[in-house]
């Protein structure tokens, strides 16, 4: 590659830097290669995006993201991931629900990497804080078939008057229909089995990380 000015140097994005990049030090006149591994032998904790708005009211049958605004990416392009790619979401936010079932499905684009099936989780229409947390690993990369990623997921909430608390988990496994030769666009959505008044959600907190 010819000398090239910094600005038109291709750009090497944050989520492909691996142990075996290598850097270019200089140290007392003389110019050395360094892998990230030397530079930094633990992984580092990358933020990817976080959410600086509250949502509206969700509610009704209908299935919509209960992910709000904020600042970064859930996006990762075309051939990004790597192996052991490990990546870490916080979200929390208010629910009420009036005894009626609620669904909520995991994507990228519009794969599903992980739903939860339709669970009734009655709050007696109390609008309780509730949070919910994600683990997606990359085992494999690849097209459809060979790409592989596993999903966990954590939904809890607590009553205040009672201490009360309730959760499920659900999980996932897509070897199928994951593909890491396009980009992927991270969604979360919910649906609830009824339209009522009473049964709502809306989120106020969401932080993706890359953890490892």
């Amino acid at each position: 590659m010819p000398n090239l000015p910094i600005s038109q140097l291709p750009e090497l994005l944050s989520s492909a830097i691996t142990s075996n990049t290598e850097f270019a030090v200089a140290e007392g006149g003389t110019t050395y290669r360094v892998k990230q591994s030397s530079l930094n032998p633990y992984p580092n904790v990358i933020g990817f995006f976080s959410q600086t708005g509250t949502t509206e009211f969700i509610s009704g049958t209908t299935e919509q993201s209960i992910i709000g605004p904020g600042i970064g990416t859930l996006s990762v392009g075309a051939n990004q991931f790597r192996p052991g790619d490990t990546f870490s979401l916080t979200l929390r936010g208010h629910l009420s629900n009036n005894n009626d079932s609620l669904q909520i499905r995991v994507k990228s684009d519009s794969v599903i990497l992980a739903d939860s099936g339709a669970v009734n989780y009655n709050t007696s229409a109390d609008e309780l804080l509730f949070a919910l947390d994600l683990t997606f690993q990359i085992l494999s990369i690849g097209g459809p078939g060979v790409a592989s990623i596993r999903t966990k997921g954590f939904w809890r909430t607590v009553k205040n008057s009672n201490f009360t608390v309730n959760g499920y988990s659900f999980e996932s496994l897509n070897n199928t229909t994951f593909d890491t030769t396009d980009g992927n666009d991270l969604g979360i959505t919910i649906q609830f089995d009824a339209t009522d008044t009473s049964t709502y959600i809306y989120t106020e907190f969401l932080v993706l990380n890359k953890i490892y």
